[in-house]
């Protein structure tokens, strides 16, 4: 009796690099014009998107490599990340704080850093050169998941749909204007205005919210 065998899914989640979304995609001479003339703006621009594109390249082959399935699919178009044993993200920080808004508690995100000479990538377990070994890893139970806590937010009482694993900022639909709000902590109330209320959890505490002054916590 033949014996059949279920791949592993993963899901490859990529941001486009600038140059992707300006100069081919929307196709903004202006872009070319000053790619052409070495504008020190732009200099970077192919630089950082070839970098990209051979971290994704190099991405998806090692997960195929490590016996999975791949679906890809741009950050943009993406909705309820269900039915996948590995979320991968190719970007920087920013792809995978997208990313984690789609994917719920059980599925294991992993982020591969596409341009580590311009990207910090702090929240990156990964890169181009590190991601065959990082799967490999994982397959071999040598390295798990670690859980992290998110943020959740209720509207008058309704729980909103998207987790924030960075910060939350809460504030007058106009940047410029004064936020007037009470606010009740346990038995306190206080009425006050300000700029609005920033809140981080322990993955955003290491971000902006940081160099504004806030406290570093442990993960």
């Amino acid at each position: 009796m033949p014996v059949t065998t279920t791949r592993p899914r993963a899901l490859l989640v990529y941001k486009k690099s600038m140059y992707q979304l300006y100069a081919v995609d929307r196709r903004i001479a202006e872009i070319d014009r000053l790619i052409a003339a070495r504008d020190p703006g732009v200099s970077a621009l192919i630089a950082a998107h070839r970098a990209h594109a051979a971290a994704l390249k190099t991405t998806d082959a090692a997960l195929r490599a490590s016996g999975y399935e791949v679906n890809r699919t741009y950050r943009a178009g993406l909705d309820t990340v269900t039915g996948f044993e590995l979320v991968v993200t190719v970007g920087g920080d920013g792809t995978l704080l997208d990313v984690s808004h789609h994917v719920g508690p059980h599925i294991p995100l992993l982020g591969v850093n596409s341009d580590p000479a311009r990207s910090v990538g702090l929240l990156m377990a990964a890169r181009a050169d590190s991601v065959a070994e990082i799967l490999d890893a994982i397959r071999r139970r040598r390295l798990r998941p670690r859980p992290v806590t998110r943020l959740e937010l209720e509207l008058n009482g309704e729980p909103l749909p998207v987790l924030a694993l960075n910060d939350v900022l809460i504030a007058h639909s106009n940047p410029a204007a004064t936020s007037r709000y009470q606010l009740t902590v346990g038995r306190r109330r206080e009425d006050q205005k300000s700029s609005g209320i920033w809140i981080a959890g322990a993955i955003g505490s290491s971000a902006a919210l940081f160099s504004a002054g806030g406290a570093l916590m442990p993960l």
